[in-house]
């Protein structure tokens, strides 16, 4: 048998590689079979992945995740990060954001200044990462290459502590490794300590990122596209709109507006909220805001006081886990519900979030709110720094979404999404070609085939 191992250590991880044609597309070779690598809690495994992973050639295994000393947490990883210096991580440094804080001030100067030029000695990556294969050797996981004998690795977040152990083992090994970003937001912000055999990226912005700042060689690298994208591609509701708005008893020329928040990135969008109730009472026909808190929030219930309130549609009942570190693994229904309230939606809005390039594979207008999502304790509302982050730019840049910095540009671009949907149509065309990879419905099949044919050209 042809056995593969993949590591899911994140909610995410299993949503792109486990609720996707990954699977699927490797098991029709009859001679594949698939171990999946979870990491081992303190709960145990949730009877529902052994329910959906029950086939003869599918094996799940949980490991345990090692720590770093503190040592390397409070020393080594912070230094190694920062040997990736961007826009990003300036601005980080600066201003900090609701989930990094900012160098002290006295310190920026210099800290830019160190590591703005190391960041241009690439060299240094390579040493650095050297050092990291070396000194920081992880055993616990070399049984399982004994036992298994794969013949090829797939880790899906290359930031993830049992990833990075996994990889290094495959290397001690001699096994083939491949590896992918759960997100779309890290490549220019912190340095990939250990580099797998073959990257496979999301879209062609990521493939340059990771050759000129992670300084990854161009033949390692792969555009295969996001895979949890694929169910857009021609994409056909088993309902009609109205079916929806009758279920939800709304009155059928309901507008539908879809708002996803962005967690500990953004503390201050319950206040959103509330801005969007008093715009409904504004707007020229009647209105609905779907709420779908990030997944985050489902444990804290934090958008639960806006479950009963008219004009406001909670999402909140997708399925949510303790098993996995981000508190998350969609179902199939999950991921299908998402995708038809975001098919039925007049307008997406979000803040800085991935959510704009799942409109823009819909086609929906797309509005960017940038106030009050983040408010420092200085009382500076720096909502609108996300948008100038290195991986959200392009997308800014592209001309299809509609960037609201007040109330009433919110206002503004609602009623236009409905007056005039075509609005920024031609940037939401460019997005998809920049921002959204192949797509074209393949995504998981070519993750697949670079596992199964690693010496073909995808």
């Amino acid at each position: 048998m042809r056995t593969f191992l993949f590591v899911i250590s994140r909610g995410l991880v299993s949503r792109n590689l486990l609720r996707t044609h990954v699977l699927d597309t490797i098991l029709a070779a009859p001679d594949a079979r698939i171990i999946l690598l979870f990491p081992r809690r303190q709960v145990d495994m949730p009877k529902y992945l052994l329910e959906e992973f029950s086939h003869p050639r599918i094996f799940l295994e949980e490991v345990t995740e090692f720590s770093y000393s503190p040592l390397v947490h409070r020393l080594w990883m912070p230094f190694v990060n920062n040997l990736v210096y961007s826009k990003t991580t300036d601005l980080l440094a600066r201003d900090g954001s609701a989930k990094v804080k900012p160098v002290p001030s006295w310190w920026y100067p210099f800290h830019k200044w160190i590591f703005s030029s190391l960041t241009k000695i690439h060299i240094l990556k390579s040493f650095f990462r050297l050092v990291e294969r070396v000194a920081f050797v992880e055993e616990r996981y070399d049984e399982l290459f004994k036992k298994y004998q794969p013949e090829a690795v797939l880790v899906g977040s290359l930031l993830s502590k049992i990833d990075i152990g996994i990889l290094k083992a495959a290397q001690r090994h001699h096994v083939t490794t491949f590896g992918m970003q759960k997100g779309w937001d890290n490549l220019e912000r912190v340095l990939i300590r250990t580099v797998p055999d073959q990257l496979l990226l999301q879209n062609s912005i990521m493939i340059r990122a990771a050759e000129r700042v992670q300084c990854i060689p161009a033949e390692r690298l792969h555009m295969v596209g996001f895979p949890q994208f694929d169910a857009y591609v021609d994409y056909v509701p088993a309902r009609t709109k109205q079916d929806f708005l009758r279920e939800k008893n709304l009155h059928q020329d309901t507008r539908i507006f879809f708002f996803g928040s962005e967690g500990a990135w953004s503390p201050n969008d319950i206040e959103l909220v509330r801005s969007f109730l008093k715009l409904r009472a504004e707007l020229p026909f009647p209105s609905v805001f779907i709420i779908r808190p990030h997944f985050t929030d489902i444990k804290n219930k934090r958008f639960e006081l806006f479950r009963n309130v008219e004009g406001i549609i909670l999402d909140a009942d997708y399925r949510w886990d303790r098993y996995f570190a981000d508190l998350w693994d969609p179902s199939q229904e999950d991921m299908r519900h998402f995708t038809e309230e975001l098919y039925f939606s007049d307008a997406v809005l979000c803040i800085a979030s991935t959510l704009s390039l799942d409109a823009a594979c819909l086609d929906r207008p797309i509005i960017n709110i940038g106030f009050s999502a983040y408010i420092n304790e200085a009382g500076r509302d720096l909502s609108v720094n996300l948008y100038s982050m290195e991986h959200y730019r392009p997308v800014v840049e592209s001309g299809g979404v509609e960037l609201v910095k007040t109330e009433d540009e919110l206002k503004e671009a609602l009623i236009r999404s409905i007056t005039d949907p075509t609005y920024r149509s031609g940037g939401r065309a460019k997005l998809r070609k920049t921002m959204c990879g192949l797509l074209d419905g393949k995504a998981g099949e070519r993750i697949a085939h670079y596992l199964l044919f690693p010496k073909s050209d995808s």
